[in-house]
């Protein structure tokens, strides 16, 4: 049977629960999919006694998690009158994806949503070259406080005896590589400037396999309190 990450999230959505905790056994499974993979590779995995092609296999699923992480985080940004469980995973989840705080992306987020593909005034925003907009993405958000953060998650590692292979390819890569399919999939390829917004062209499966729905990005724009796994271009 193949898997169709598309009728997975369409099953998810079909369950009758109350939607707060449908998101939080979600986003849980989601956060603890990540713990579980992150940890076993960071504490066992050995590069030079496996594959190539098995290392590249663990980057690119981590990437993916990473990605997940930014977005239960992001779910948190727009939820209305979250409980106290929200406000923990969702803020653990931002420091485990790159070590930020929700206050720090918060207040962008919201003048984002205020003007969208303004620049000046959208801070996710640059009319130009996709590359320097990129840069000019990551400067905005990137501070002293995720830099220190960062640096004592690495020494920690190291007191525990994680290799430095270990910790460069599959904590820090996977990292990187996650906010550039957010800013590719999220931001370059469904924002263009004085506010147009658009849902992605891509086939719905990849919109959820690529940026877990993120891509129906207009449709997030006119329901923002939506969690990540209702959104669809059809709302």
């Amino acid at each position: 049977m193949k898997f169709n990450p598309r009728s997975l999230v369409t099953n998810l959505k079909s369950f009758n629960l109350e939607p707060s905790l449908k998101a939080n056994i979600i986003n849980t499974l989601l956060f603890s999919a990540w713990g579980v993979h992150e940890s076993y590779i960071i504490n066992n995995y050995n590069i030079y006694s496996h594959s190539i092609p098995q290392s590249i296999f663990h980057i690119m699923t981590l990437t993916w998690q990473y990605v997940g992480l930014f977005i239960i985080s992001h779910d948190l940004h727009h939820a209305e009158n979250p409980n106290l469980y929200q406000q923990i995973l969702g803020r653990l989840s931002l420091i485990c994806y790159g070590g930020f705080f929700l206050e720090q992306f918060s207040e962008k987020h919201y003048l984002h949503h205020e003007h969208p593909g303004v620049d000046g005034k959208d801070p996710d925003f640059h009319d130009g070259n996709p590359m320097i907009w990129y840069l000019k993405f990551m400067q905005r958000y990137i501070n002293l406080y995720q830099v220190v953060i960062q640096l004592l998650i690495y020494n920690l590692a190291k007191y525990c005896n994680i290799t430095d292979e270990n910790m460069i390819l599959f904590w820090l890569v996977p990292s990187v590589f996650a906010s550039m399919q957010l800013f590719f999939y999220g931001t370059f390829l469904v924002h263009e400037k004085n506010g147009v917004i658009k849902n992605s062209k891509l086939p719905k499966w990849l919109i959820t396999l690529t940026s877990y729905n993120f891509g129906h990005h207009k449709t997030h724009h006119k329901r923002p309190k939506l969690p990540w796994f209702e959104l669809d271009d059809d709302l």
